[in-house]
């Protein structure tokens, strides 16, 4: 039997035991519900979430806050109120989660990876936030690198340019954002979120493409013309050319190791 629209709801319980529910509906919309148990080997792991907000010059916890978290195979795992000092006791498997709540008619996402911790204070106010750009293959810092950073409906929040360091800081509100590397032959982007005071972001990009002249002579100083070459880069892939009349290459590409043959 070929079922066409199926949907599944995992569920978690207790001590790794797992319930995978299939509701299957075929071609002629003839249902049937299969369930499965099985067990994961994991343990669960508290984790304990703390709310906080920035207001008239003070930090406030929130209290009394609905609190959703789900993974990607629960749309909903577990919902629970903020206690009155603003925190939230939970017990999940470890892996990542989304977090949803709601404070001030603005809906949050925040992303929660127990690898960064079980105790994790989530910060809803401005806070002066610092990025470093670093070149992807040797983690050297990239100066002079413009970014765009907007919100998720595309509103422009900052335009700014790394310093010698590969720096630059702003005052972000808490959210989630995408971070726009602003190139000359391609724009690349990648999403990030802030929920924390001082919070310390790194990004890694390939470095600024460059012109770089690859001369070919023989021993005796004669140049070498109409020579096959193929160059096997990094970041750029193969490139195939050949010398021609002037016995030299010019390539814009990445800072990386190159193979010439």
């Amino acid at each position: 039997h070929l079922y066409e629209k199926t949907s599944v709801i995992l569920e978690y319980n207790q001590e790794g035991r797992q319930l995978i529910t299939f509701f299957l509906v075929d071609s002629y919309y003839n249902t049937k519900t299969v369930s499965y148990v099985f067990y994961n080997g994991l343990s669960y792991v508290p984790v304990i979430l703390e709310f906080q907000v920035f207001l008239f010059g003070e930090v406030f916890n929130i209290s009394n806050m609905d609190v959703s978290i789900s993974s990607e195979y629960n749309s909903t795992l577990w919902t629970e109120k903020t206690d009155i000092n603003g925190k939230l006791s939970t017990k999940i498997f470890p892996g990542k989660f989304d977090v949803y709540f709601e404070y001030s008619n603005i809906t949050y996402n925040f992303r929660l990876d127990t690898d960064d911790g079980l105790n994790q204070t989530i910060y809803l106010g401005t806070s002066l936030v610092t990025f470093t750009i670093l070149d992807n293959y040797v983690r050297s810092p990239i100066s002079g690198q413009y970014c765009v950073i907007r919100d998720l409906s595309g509103n422009r929040i900052a335009f700014l340019q790394t310093d010698s360091l590969g720096k630059f800081s702003a005052q972000i509100p808490a959210g989630d954002y995408i971070i726009y590397f602003r190139r000359s032959y391609e724009q690349l982007s990648a999403p990030f979120q802030t929920y924390s005071q001082g919070q310390q972001i790194i990004f890694e990009i390939p470095s600024p493409r460059k012109l770089v002249r690859f001369d070919f002579v023989y021993d005796n100083g004669s140049n070498i013309y109409n020579l096959p070459v193929t160059f096997q880069t990094v970041l750029d892939g193969d490139i195939i050319t050949n010398t021609r009349l002037h016995s030299s290459i010019s390539l814009w590409i990445s800072y990386g190791i190159v193979s010439i043959s």
